[in-house]
């Protein structure tokens, strides 16, 4: 493409996107444009108990729609993107409604800042750092399944088979044992400090 028509293109969606209202829901097609240009921050709700009779410890995951556009049909934590101004606290009362149906839980403790990895996002989502929560106690509607950590389903995305479970289950053992949840080796800076209970 010549350069002039990209500096043109690139003006063109500049002045489209001052219609949009940034306090609004975008919409998938908007979302996902948008989401290959910038670096987006995900909440991800890890939740994870201890079966009193096996001892076996336990994730819930959520599963992707068939028809979505980006990873159909893909296990993951129930998560979503922060919008401008949002809280913590802003960010998990809508988590709560839209996919796990409702939500009531004991405490939240944001566990650390991780990169996703390219093998999750590629060039359709671009980069995403996810903000890790361990939600204690939990109980929620249908839309979220329990899984033993030694019987994972099949088509978990990477990151989270990868790196964010297997950090959760460890912060979620150290709470366990009264230590510290939040993973040491953080070094970005994140807008809820590693740790901080909600």
């Amino acid at each position: 493409m010549a350069t002039w028509l990209y500096d043109f293109w690139k003006f063109f969606a500049a002045w489209v996107l001052g219609f949009i209202d940034p306090f609004k829901p975008y919409g998938t097609r908007l979302f996902e444009a948008l989401a290959r240009l910038t670096i987006g921050l995900a909440f991800e709700a890890a939740c994870v108990r201890r079966l009193p009779g096996t001892g076996k410890i336990q994730v819930a995951l959520a599963r992707r729609a068939a028809k979505e556009s980006f990873a159909p049909n893909a296990w993951h934590f129930p998560g979503t993107f922060y919008r401008p101004w949002e809280t913590s606290v802003d960010v998990l009362k809508r988590l709560a409604r839209k996919e796990f149906g409702w939500l009531e839980f004991d405490q939240a403790i944001c566990v650390g800042l991780f990169r996703a990895s390219k093998a999750d996002m590629g060039r359709e989502r671009g980069h995403t750092d996810s903000e890790l929560w361990l939600i204690l106690d939990p109980e929620f509607g249908r839309r979220v399944q329990w899984f033993d950590l030694d019987a994972l389903p099949e088509g978990v995305f990477y990151s989270h088979q990868e790196k964010l479970i297997p950090e959760v289950v460890g912060a979620f053992l150290r709470w366990e044992k009264g230590g510290p949840v939040a993973v040491p080796k953080i070094d970005v800076i994140s807008p809820v400090k590693p740790g901080r209970a909600i």
